[in-house]
């Protein structure tokens, strides 16, 4: 299911005068001001996705822990958020930048921006998430959201949030809704062990975006990182587990050398048993994983260490007495 975002209206009442300088430290130039009004609310709540996606008894136990891990990723409130004005006549150079902590659900600034045709683009959440940088921003056909480049990287810290817009600003009175959609999505794999005595199991996500350019909404996959997952418990059970991946969407089809027939992204799982040897499940996904989306994949975790699921959309391939550095890109 699909989590579409954060909605920011631009409540602004824009009067300029063509004059204006763009920063102006005394305001001497600036004869009026453009005043917006930020208001940010999620359409859908992560409560209601897990409860829809978590019916049996024995899951609902985990849902506390799941919206507790990710409560900064689907969140109705931006901690920070970075406006960019770009020439839209034939430029396309940055023009104006301004960047606002606002840590609630609604704040109201002031900008002062002279009368032109802008491409603007607005960016949430990326202070607080250090696998994430804005880049290129000196032009709005180079910006990108970049993620860090490791051969195995943590989950993203929180949602990231995008939207972008024409704005041709006049000597006038002028108001723009501006729409922030999530950049970023998760996939959580519920496991029941069914108290087995498995010693220790890490997941794995992969398959996903590497970079995101917010001006065309363009994904990009310049290489193929590996995500750990984060581990939450169930209190009712600690033969239920939940292993959470936070990363930009998947393509929306099989690449064309996937390792499994129309696998678009997959997770693995990583079971060591009592005697030290390692089970490898790997739980390939044929739908994509899209932007803003929340998907869980439920399994069963059996003696031997390997996973089974009855979700129709995965594929499992299992390879029992797994060796480290088979896998030479995963960091434990």
């Amino acid at each position: 299911m699909r989590i579409t975002g954060i909605i920011a209206f631009f409540a602004a009442g824009i009067f300029l005068a063509a004059g204006c300088s763009l920063i102006d430290e005394n305001l001497v130039n600036c004869e009026s001001e453009s005043k917006m009004d930020y208001r940010l609310s999620l359409e859908t709540t992560v409560s209601a996705e897990l409860q829809a996606q978590l019916t049996e008894q024995s899951d609902v136990a985990l849902i506390p822990q799941l919206e507790g891990y990710l409560e900064n990723v689907f969140s109705g409130r931006a901690h920070d958020v970075d406006l960019c004005f770009y020439d839209a006549t034939g430029s396309f150079d940055l023009l104006h930048h301004e960047h606002h902590v606002m840590d609630a659900d609604q704040t109201s600034y002031s900008l002062y921006i002279p009368v032109h045709h802008y491409q603007h683009v607005a960016v949430a959440n990326l202070e607080n998430n250090p696998l994430l940088s804005l880049e290129g921003e000196e032009n709005a056909r180079t910006v990108t959201i970049h993620e860090s480049v490791a051969d195995t990287l943590d989950p993203h810290a929180s949602g990231v949030f995008t939207a972008r817009l024409p704005m041709n600003v006049e000597d006038r009175e002028q108001s723009f809704n501006v729409t922030l959609r999530m950049a970023n999505s998760s996939a959580i794999l519920v496991l029941d062990t069914l108290g087995c005595h498995v010693k220790d199991i890490r997941v794995f996500a992969a398959g996903f975006a590497t970079d995101f350019a917010p001006s065309d909404s363009v994904y990009t996959f310049s290489y193929t990182p590996i995500h750990r997952t984060g581990k939450v418990v169930s209190p009712a059970s600690d033969a239920k587990l939940g292993f959470v991946s936070v990363s930009f969407p998947s393509r929306d089809s099989a690449p064309v050398k996937a390792e499994s027939k129309n696998a678009i992204w997959a997770m693995y799982v990583y079971s060591t048993l009592a005697s030290g040897s390692i089970t490898k499940t790997e739980v390939s996904v044929t739908t994509p994983l899209e932007a803003g989306a929340l998907r869980v994949i439920k399994g069963t975790v059996y003696p031997d260490g390997s996973l089974i699921s009855e979700d129709p959309t995965v594929g499992i391939s299992i390879t029992m007495d797994w060796t480290p550095g088979l896998d030479h890109q995963i960091v434990f």
